[in-house]
């Protein structure tokens, strides 16, 4: 194509009188290519290189309607439906009340393949129901401010869902406070490089994340500290913390991950070698409710602040677990016990001289009375913490030779005597 001069102006394919496909445009005055790459209807789209007038790059990338492409885009509540979004954005900034059409249910950002930064403003996709981050290679960063992903209208149901999954360059994973409150579902795997999750503010009573949802953190070999506000996860059925060879620090806010009392919920810490610090706030009820609890292989463990805990546990794991074997809540095994249920004490018969009982033993038992008074040689009575908290009626009674006596923590917790 030339000018009316008979100067090169385009040289390349062509429809017609249309620049298509693939072409170099030039500066007429200098024969400079000024752009050479891809075409469409006329206009530079696709990959491309604009030069200046000295030759020198001015632009190298995609291009879309005849204007570069843009790595950052932001996406405010007017603009939702108007913008064409570059498929190769890099960071995605949706700004505040952006996104809640009541018909939006889901979000799927799965087209962004070279996403790096995800950030979602306040009061965003409040009535989306399932939200995918899923599959992005190079996402370093995903932060979701308060009040989003609410879904309103069924609070008190349950019922949405949150995936963050395969994303191997993510480091950081941040909530806002309210946002995700009628979660059921929040599922975390395959982020090998995820080094901080903060979900909530800490010293907010009623962040409220994530309510109904379990967490459940596993194989994250640089994952270091993991910080949920007050009351997130407050209505959890499982909470484990495995296999984290870098975590040094969980705190958690008031009420956070306190789980609902029904049967087989489980709170499990295992692996965790240089965690050094487990803390929440005041009178707290976190870690309250679970029934099956393993505390193993946190050998580093140096500070654990948690209060009223451990509620109806029936089942214990404790082994090598540093400060939580000393917490007074807990059932740590006692290595030296010869009595581990009241089978095992009766088929031992009377003539026993040391009665050691291991910790938790028959902490639901349906006997409601225990005669310590028929042992009379025992000089030893020692029961472990949250044993026979059941039992209404202990009598240790017309035992001569008895020099010791210790009842643990939370040991018939019901009894109406001891004489």
């Amino acid at each position: 194509q030339y000018d009316k001069d008979g100067n090169m102006v385009y040289e390349g394919f062509r429809v017609r009188d249309t620049n298509a496909c693939y072409g170099t445009r030039y500066y007429p005055e200098n024969h400079q290519i000024a752009y050479v790459g891809n075409w469409h209807m006329g206009k530079r789209w696709g990959r491309g290189v604009q030069y200046d007038r000295a030759g020198k790059v001015v632009y190298e990338g995609d291009w879309m309607n005849n204007r570069p492409m843009k790595k950052r885009v932001e996406v405010s509540c007017d603009e939702e439906s108007k913008l064409t979004y570059p498929l190769n954005t890099e960071e995605l900034i949706i700004v505040e009340y952006a996104f809640c059409d009541r018909h939006m249910k889901k979000l799927d950002l799965s087209i962004f393949s070279s996403l790096r930064v995800l950030e979602i403003d306040e009061g965003c996709f409040c009535n989306v129901v399932s939200t995918h981050i899923e599959g992005f290679d190079r996402l370093e960063a995903v932060r979701i401010y308060s009040s989003c992903f609410e879904v309103n209208d069924d609070w008190g149901e349950g019922r949405g869902k949150f995936f963050l999954c395969d994303c191997p360059a993510l480091k950081e994973f941040v909530v806002g406070n309210k946002s995700f409150q009628n979660c059921l579902v929040c599922e975390m795997r395959n982020l090998p490089n995820l080094e901080t999750i903060s979900i909530g503010d800490v010293k907010e009573e009623e962040a409220d994340c994530f309510w109904y949802s379990s967490l459940v953190l596993r194989n994250m070999p640089k994952l270091k500290t993991v910080t949920l506000g007050g009351a997130c996860f407050c209505g959890c059925h499982k909470a484990v913390f495995e296999d984290l060879p870098m975590l040094e620090s969980i705190q958690l806010g008031k009420d956070a991950l306190k789980f609902v009392d029904l049967r087989g919920t489980v709170l499990m810490l295992s692996n965790l070698p240089k965690l050094t610090t487990l803390t929440t706030c005041g009178d707290s009820e976190s870690f309250w409710g679970p029934h099956i609890v393993t505390f193993e292989g946190l050998p580093a463990l140096t500070t654990a602040t948690i209060f009223s805990s451990f509620h109806a546990v029936r089942k214990w794991r404790v082994f090598n677990a540093g400060a939580l074997e000393s917490h007074y809540g807990v059932c740590g095994h006692n290595a030296h016990s010869n009595i581990r249920s009241l089978s095992e004490l009766r088929s031992l018969g009377k003539t026993l001289k040391e009665l050691v009982v291991d910790a938790g033993c028959e902490a639901y038992t349906k006997t409601k009375k225990l005669n310590f008074s028929e042992y009379k040689n025992v000089t030893r009575i020692v029961i472990g913490n949250q044993s026979f908290k059941r039992v209404k009626e202990v009598i240790v009674e017309g035992l001569p030779l008895l020099v010791e006596l210790v009842f643990g923590e939370g040991c018939f917790s019901y009894a109406d005597e001891v004489s």
